[in-house]
């Protein structure tokens, strides 16, 4: 396991969905985290593999700071289906490590103009009482530092 990922020992038989890469881009979207000691987690069809499962894209974490971003870069009117793709990713990783809900971030990117409709806001609201810090929506790319 690499250096930056050693707290995922536990997911070994995967080793290649681990790198220390701080950018995913996938269909002109794009997520990068400007910050040290990161951890890129590769989930859909690599550490996820089950089709049947909900899962995101991409999980970074930070050695630093103990945070959880939680990505999906995802089509556009599937607000609700990517947020349920984030929390059974949020829910597969608590069943073999211990996450705090207030290091856990949900980003979902897509190609549309993010929409602050009541339906985004129900999400968000949902998400920051029941899984996590805050769900951010974005359209085509978002950094964090």
């Amino acid at each position: 396991m690499i250096d930056c990922c050693k707290k995922f020992e536990y997911f070994s038989e995967s080793n290649n969905c681990f790198d220390c890469k701080t950018k995913a881009v996938e269909n002109n979207l794009s997520f990068e985290i400007e910050r040290e000691k990161i951890c890129r987690i590769h989930i859909d069809n690599c550490l996820i593999k089950d089709y049947t499962v909900k899962k995101c894209d991409y999980v970074f974490f930070d050695n630093i700071s103990f945070e959880f971003f939680f990505v999906e870069l995802k089509k556009p009117n599937k607000a609700e289906y990517a947020v349920a793709q984030i929390i059974q990713t949020i829910e597969f990783l608590k069943k073999n490590i211990s996450i705090n809900k207030e290091k856990i971030f949900g980003i979902v990117l897509h190609n549309a103009v993010p929409n602050a409709n009541s339906k985004i806001n129900n999400l968000k609201e949902k998400f920051k009482k029941n899984i996590g810090n805050e769900l951010v929506f974005k359209s085509k790319s978002y950094k964090i530092k």
